[in-house]
């Protein structure tokens, strides 16, 4: 009897101790779990909320401070953020910001520096879904284009035989650009070229003259051909290079041009026109600002809010220092859509 005591004993220390064992296991492989996911943690980079900006968003300097201001159902509203937004991406949500000096790109929920852009660089554009930068940048007296890739900030080399003509460039989808100049076997024309690929093939060749404008829209890409015979003629190519149409022969000249889909709104002139805002339906031009307001700022382009009204930047006085902005609806009635400031600029929006 004794000896089946001391039996049941040591069995029941046995198991105790194998359940000691077994909890201290459980316990070490919950601590080894936790740290892998504390370490696998520490590495994923947590996503941030951009900020969401609507058609018509504009940039606004009161006194040497510059805003941000969303345009939603007609009211201008301000952003509250640190950096001036200048060009927005609204498929993918990207943006490049500006502030004290230095550029900077929020690329899918990522916010970095961009080092390469430099202040003085000109003519920042987006590829649409925001994936690369083009900029120009002056050196030597010459106009040298370049591209970043936003997912990593490198710059990409563009393996050109074209010598870009002035900053006739725009991107036609979100790997491919165009571009006025002439090619090293002397071709004239607008050529494109495949990031992705790295392929420079011709887009539409010119039978003498210049190009003076390039700019893709939503339907297509407007192009301004100056002929030998210096008669300037507004062609309307296909995104593959094909000629569409010609815009109504009278438009001399081009400074902006966007469409709603169905018309086209351009700031320009016309022969025996002043420059202006023009309206062209059904291939018919017609004139949509006269004296009201008083002075337009070409430079500045143009714009669209939500429901298909155009926005542009101009004065009520020709002698006026600041700026208003505009509304111009389909039937043509104008209205000051933002009161007069110091100066007024268009969020690069797409």
């Amino acid at each position: 009897m004794k000896k089946y005591i001391k039996c049941s004993i040591n069995y029941a220390e046995g198991e105790r101790m194998k359940g000691f064992k077994r909890a201290k296991y459980r316990a070490f492989i919950v601590v080894l779990c936790s740290l892998f996911l504390m370490s696998c943690e520490s590495h994923v980079e947590k996503k941030i909320d951009g900020v969401k900006l609507e058609k018509g968003a504009i940039i606004q300097n009161e006194g040497g401070i510059y805003s941000n201001y969303n345009l939603h159902e007609g009211s201008f509203n301000k952003i509250e953020n640190d950096e001036i937004i200048s060009l927005f991406d609204s498929k993918s949500g990207n943006y490049i910001t500006q502030k004290d000096g230095k550029y900077s790109s929020y690329y899918l929920g990522k916010v970095e520096e961009l080092k390469g852009v430099k202040l003085e660089d000109i003519d920042l554009k987006l590829s649409p879904n925001g994936k690369y930068l083009s900029y120009f940048r002056k050196e030597e007296n010459i106009l040298k284009l370049n591209i970043i890739s936003l997912k990593d900030g490198s710059l990409i080399e563009i393996k050109s035989n074209v010598a870009i003509s002035d900053t006739y460039l725009d991107w036609v989808d979100e790997d491919t650009i165009i571009y006025y100049g002439i090619s090293e076997d002397r071709v004239n024309g607008v050529f494109k070229y495949n990031v992705s690929d790295e392929k420079e093939d011709l887009f539409y060749k010119l039978d003498g003259g210049i190009v003076q404008f390039v700019k893709n829209i939503q339907t297509g890409v407007i192009c301004i051909e100056e002929t030998i015979d210096n008669v300037k003629v507004v062609k309307f190519l296909d995104k593959d290079g094909t000629e569409k149409g010609i815009l109504p022969p009278d438009i001399t000249y081009i400074s902006d041009i966007i469409t709603d889909g169905t018309d086209y709104y351009f700031l320009g002139k016309v022969k025996g026109n002043n420059n202006s805002l023009y309206r062209i339906h059904n291939n018919i031009i017609k004139r949509m600002v006269f004296d009201f307001p008083a002075k337009i700022d070409y430079d500045k382009g143009l714009s669209m809010d939500s429901k298909g009204n155009i926005l542009f930047i101009g004065s009520s006085s020709k002698n006026s220092k600041n700026e208003e902005i505009y509304k111009v609806t389909k039937e043509g009635s104008i209205s000051e859509a933002k009161a007069s400031v110091k100066e007024y600029a268009f969020v690069k929006y797409q």
